[in-house]
């Protein structure tokens, strides 16, 4: 069967209206994430940090990201805001450390205590960061903060709620990241936003496990 003029015009004004909800559901998830910068205004003393993981160069040396998140995990610290950290993030590479462990010493180069520090060295995503260190009562913490970069908080406090944890309070980076690499990251988090959506919104309907939020860094 060939289309005719009238099925072509359906389609393209059908495939012009999903551009178009995409674009406008794009924007405000955009828009979202730069309003989560903040975080939640946390009300210190809280037992524990989350430090989110980042990536780690070559030599297992901290790249800017973990820098930045240990460093204001260990200044709240050192502040007795909190009085455990817990270090999240597996091995990006076999032959590497995993973030949590190079997380780790850093914080302890920066005066925080080795008994105050946990790892969650497993972890290969944001989801799977809140989910098995959920699973860690040995840490003995009751309330929690979770720390990183001010454009990942809209994403952790989203999937905070889809793992049902009650209470996490958020707090970003003391340090910028710069205003290039930060519009990027947004752009960045704006799609994995839309993705754990989309796929929540699955869920609904289809029975899929778990597994499939595993997505992210």
């Amino acid at each position: 069967m060939i289309p005719e003029r009238f099925h072509i015009r359906l389609l393209t004004r059908a495939v012009f209206l999903m551009s178009l909800a995409f674009l406008f559901m794009f924007i405000a998830v955009f828009i979202y994430v730069y309003s989560q910068f903040d975080g939640t205004s946390p009300a210190f003393p809280i037992d524990c940090a989350i430090v989110f993981g980042a990536s780690v160069r070559k030599g297992n040396e901290p790249g800017p990201g973990i820098h930045r998140r240990v460093a204001t995990a260990v200044r709240l610290y050192r502040d007795d805001k909190i009085n455990k950290i817990i270090m999240t993030g597996g091995k990006g590479s076999p032959g590497q450390d995993s973030e949590a462990q190079v997380m780790r010493k850093l914080a302890m180069k920066l005066g925080a205590d080795p008994d105050d520090i946990f790892t969650e060295e497993e972890s290969k995503s944001t989801w799977e960061n809140l989910e098995l260190t959920k699973e860690m009562p040995e840490n003995g913490c009751k309330s929690f903060v979770a720390v990183s970069d001010r454009y990942h908080l809209a994403r952790i406090g989203y999937l905070k709620n889809l793992q049902k944890w009650g209470t996490l309070d958020t707090y970003p980076s003391d340090i910028s990241s710069g205003i290039k690499f930060e519009i990027l990251s947004v752009i960045r988090e704006s799609f994995a936003f839309i993705y754990y959506i989309f796929a929540e919104t699955v869920k609904m309907f289809v029975n899929i496990d778990n597994g499939f939020m595993s997505i992210g860094y």
